[in-house]
């Protein structure tokens, strides 16, 4: 025969890493503080209404329940919503367990006035008296769904209440044994489901914010993955350095900056001498390093003057100069083709030199229609380039 165990009926119990209980604990406890406060005021009105039974069954009665829950229980009972007002207010910042300790102390002051007035009115030797124990069970009701206690909280109440409402029955007077069971039933049986739900509530909550943390912890990894990929898709993965599509970005930004008259800047576009040949001789993978290498010579030099470098394509690059004219253009040139030789990246296949060169063709903006796009401005520098090459490379070469 198939057996159902209690914790197989029972939810898994949620399991919080440190960090993600500390972040449960305040943001719980900030929405438990404004229903503490609506469900104090509202337990203080169901206790209080209880005035009603009393005075039905008698004026004596009513009497004890007029000092008992008007002006003990209801006196004492606000401090719990008041310490809720204050905390939200900014006036004081109790600490959660303080919360919770004057909930649970309010809710089972409610429960024992209930049995005060049993014990002190005239219905302390009757079936009335037995039965106004059925009246801790609306208190348990306060604590376990209307304060929203948590289980540990909750617990603390029930126990509380149940050992008064013990303790109060085997104090009363000789009373048959079959109310006493049915009252004893009627309290027992609520407690116990309401800290089931009080358990099973707790734990949903728990799964819903710790889903909800991890939920948030995976859009923020999404998102700095998709940052990265963004930024990858702006690189040349071998240089580095910045490819077509992160250089006409780069382009576009440096040219909208420009407030007013437009700034002057100038193109520089790069080819490594007998590039083939060197992949002939040394290989893809020599070819590969010789690429990052020329990249580094020229990225040390670009990075000197704020210029921005890209790799165009091939054993092609292409450089944008901020506020240059053409009278910068030879000199700046130059420079990059000493880099580069300086770099003495060996080529013993080059026609040129022993070592890997470069051509540089170089124009400025001011050297072009006015309005005209960077792409023209670059077609003109590969016009350079070209004479660059055609003249007998190893040098740069301004429009």
């Amino acid at each position: 025969m198939n057996t159902v165990s209690l914790r197989a009926w029972l939810p898994p119990r949620a399991v919080l890493s440190a960090e993600e209980a500390r972040l449960y604990t305040e943001e719980s406890y900030a929405v438990w503080r404004r229903q503490s406060i609506i469900g104090g005021l509202l337990a203080l009105a169901f206790n209080n209404a209880f005035l009603l039974m009393d005075y039905l069954i008698g004026p004596e009665v009513f009497k004890v329940g007029l000092q008992v829950r008007l002006y003990w229980s209801t006196s004492l009972g606000l401090i719990a919503p008041m310490l809720g007002v204050m905390s939200l207010k900014g006036f004081i910042r109790p600490a959660p367990v303080l919360q919770e300790i004057v909930v649970v102390a309010t809710a089972a002051m409610s429960g024992l006035s209930i049995l005060l007035v049993a014990a002190l009115s005239p219905i302390h030797s009757t079936y009335w008296g037995i039965f106004y124990h059925v009246g801790l069970v609306p208190t348990m009701v306060f604590g376990t769904v209307m304060a929203r206690l948590r289980f540990r909280a909750a617990g603390m109440l029930v126990a509380a209440i149940l050992l008064m409402h013990w303790v109060a029955l085997a104090c009363a007077p000789h009373i048959p044994q079959a109310p006493v069971m049915s009252v004893m039933l009627s309290v027992a049986i609520p407690a116990m489901f309401m800290l089931m739900f009080s358990f099973q509530f707790e734990q949903a909550e728990l799964r819903r914010f710790a889903q909800k943390q991890r939920g948030k912890a995976l859009r923020a990894q999404l998102l700095a993955r998709r940052g990265d990929l963004e930024r990858a898709s702006f690189r040349d993965p071998l240089t580095d350095v910045s490819n077509r599509r992160g250089f006409s970005a780069e382009m576009d930004q440096l040219l909208s900056s420009s407030a007013g008259e437009p700034q002057p800047y100038a193109m520089l576009l790069i080819d490594i001498d007998h590039f083939k040949l060197y992949n002939d001789r040394y290989g893809h993978l020599g070819g590969d390093e010789c690429l990052r290498r020329v990249s580094q010579a020229l990225a040390q030099v670009a990075s000197n003057a704020s210029a921005v470098l890209a790799r165009w394509g091939g054993e092609e690059f292409v450089m944008a100069l901020p506020d240059a004219d053409a009278h910068d253009l030879a000199a700046f040139g130059q420079r990059l083709c000493v880099a580069v030789r300086e770099a003495a990246i060996p080529h013993d296949r080059s026609p040129t030199a022993d070592i890997v060169t470069i051509s540089v063709g170089a124009v400025s903006s001011t050297q072009c229609p006015a309005g005209v796009p960077w792409s023209a401005v670059l077609e003109q520098a590969d016009l350079a380039l070209y004479r660059a090459k055609h003249e007998g490379r190893n040098q740069a070469v301004t429009a």
